[in-house]
């Protein structure tokens, strides 16, 4: 949560490492859904900076965590993502 908050601030060192910490935390858990939120919220950090080659590498994290856990309505949202950072 605090990572999006910053986001929106725009205070980006500061959400890139709460981020991080959230994704390594969730990773360390096991937790594959949160590994893939956490992977979408810092492609669409990365994407707002802009980063194109960080966001597509956490936004296609995501997808394919999404994909193996079968959640298409989250797998679509990742998909509007990387579209449009392909514009």
């Amino acid at each position: 949560l605090s990572g999006r908050i910053h986001c929106q601030k725009q205070e980006w060192d500061a959400a890139a490492d709460a981020l991080t910490e959230s994704l390594s935390r969730y990773q360390a858990c096991h937790n594959p859904q949160g590994e893939a939120e956490g992977s979408y919220e810092l492609g669409l950090m990365y994407s707002a900076l802009p980063d194109s080659e960080k966001a597509h590498q956490f936004l296609m994290r995501s997808r394919a965590l999404y994909q193996r856990l079968g959640a298409n309505n989250e797998i679509a949202r990742v998909d509007t993502a990387l579209n449009a950072l392909a514009n």
